[in-house]
């Protein structure tokens, strides 16, 4: 008999809506013959939006130097009418259009760094070899972060996303608290611990694209594990999509539920929802809601949570970077495809190797995020092994 397991997320996926009471400036690009960026602001406060509106020609928007701690900005070409960046970081911020380098324009930022508000959204993510053993995961990550974590059974831990074993079957309270100094927030789900863990297992992650100057730009990492997957995603705006690794674009502010369904083709079916909403609306039409599917990040398992072999470890480094980066294996490949897509799913370069390490040269392409597709039938020191194609962010600076 096909065992058919549904899991439905019942708190709503969130994030903190921007309500920062701050002042909107507005700069016109190429609003004369000479293609000027007007006007060029003196100061600003840290927390204000600067949104550049296209009038006149076709132009690009570059972060040329940017303080410390701040994130880049830019919209490559053709850039959109309308493009903002919240101010975050004070200090000197200059910019220009690189289609045409002497159209340059600059502010200070004044004030002191303020942090967008985020909840403590995280997941329990089960060990597939040992259905006692949960990795608690949360993307949230900063230097001044301190994390408490209650796992219902009297365990506790201040690590980021710890791993936990339980010693008995049953339904537990897991809670997270987590403090920046300036906001907390505590976030609590029900979990329930099986004698078994199953055969596949459906389950992503939402997570805000903290590169990216759009608020409305979201990854969704996924955790799901199983030999043999077919994948059914429900974007939960009558869209679907068979493909491991989509990408989607909404056209309203949600919100949304996104599902997922696994099948392994021997009878394990799993279906795993969440649901997002934009956190910018006032900008939704201009910047609208976008995800793409990654891989999550590797488990601290040994076994299991659709984990490459270690021996097929991949990193990417500098990322981010400015035009080269470096793609490393552990060992040596054999025919390994590697795919660059932009947020719209396209692919841009594709390229392929057999050696240790390859340079991915991003030169000419708009800064901004984009994702590498690596993918291999085999290593050379595992020829029979079955392998998982290997998705991962590239921050374009």
């Amino acid at each position: 008999m096909k065992k058919i397991y549904t899991i439905i997320l019942v708190t709503a996926f969130a994030l903190a809506s921007m309500n920062v009471n701050a002042t909107m400036h507005y700069i016109t690009v190429g609003a004369s013959i000479n293609n000027t960026f007007s006007p060029s602001f003196d100061s600003v406060a840290v927390g204000d939006t600067i949104d550049w509106v296209s009038v006149a020609g076709v132009h690009s928007l570059q972060s040329l130097s940017i303080p410390a701690g701040a994130a880049p900005f830019g919209c490559g070409y053709p850039m959109p009418q309308s493009y903002y960046y919240i101010v975050t970081v004070p200090g000197l911020y200059t910019y220009n259009d690189s289609l045409y380098a002497s159209m340059t324009g600059s502010f200070i930022a004044i004030g002191n760094p303020i942090n967008l508000p985020f909840y403590a959204n995280f997941t329990m993510i089960p060990d597939s070899a040992y259905s006692l053993s949960y990795w608690a995961y949360t993307y949230l990550s900063s230097s001044n972060l301190t994390f408490n974590w209650d796992f219902g059974d009297g365990g506790t831990s201040t690590l980021q996303s710890p791993t936990h074993t339980y010693t008995a079957t049953g339904t537990y309270t897991v809670c997270l608290a987590y403090t920046d100094g300036i906001y907390s927030d505590t976030n609590c789900n029900s979990l329930t611990v099986y004698p078994a863990p199953p055969s596949c297992l459906a389950l992503f992650t939402i997570e805000q694209d903290t590169t990216a100057a759009n608020l409305n730009v979201f990854i969704l990492a996924d955790f799901s594990f199983g030999s043999n997957l077919t994948y059914l995603w429900d974007f939960g705006d009558t869209t679907t999509s068979t493909s491991p690794y989509p990408s989607h674009t909404y056209l309203g502010t949600g919100p949304y539920q996104i599902c997922l369904t696994v099948n392994n083709g021997m009878g394990c079916v799993q279906t795993y929802c969440d649901s997002l909403f934009a956190v910018d609306t006032s900008h939704s039409l201009l910047h609208p809601i976008a995800v793409s599917v990654v891989d999550g990040p590797q488990s601290p398992f040994s076994v299991g949570v659709g984990v490459l072999p270690q021996n097929s470890e991949t990193t990417i480094a500098p990322n981010p970077f400015t035009s080269q980066t470096t793609i490393t294996f552990s060992e040596e490949q054999k025919n390994t495809s590697i795919k660059v897509m932009n947020m719209l799913g396209e692919c841009i370069q594709q390229l392929t190797t057999s050696n240790k390490q390859l340079i991915l040269d991003m030169s000419g392409y708009a800064k901004g995020v984009y994702f590498v597709k690596i993918e291999s039938s085999h290593s050379l020191s595992q020829p029979e092994g079955e392998t998982k194609p290997v998705h991962k962010k590239l921050v374009l600076q």
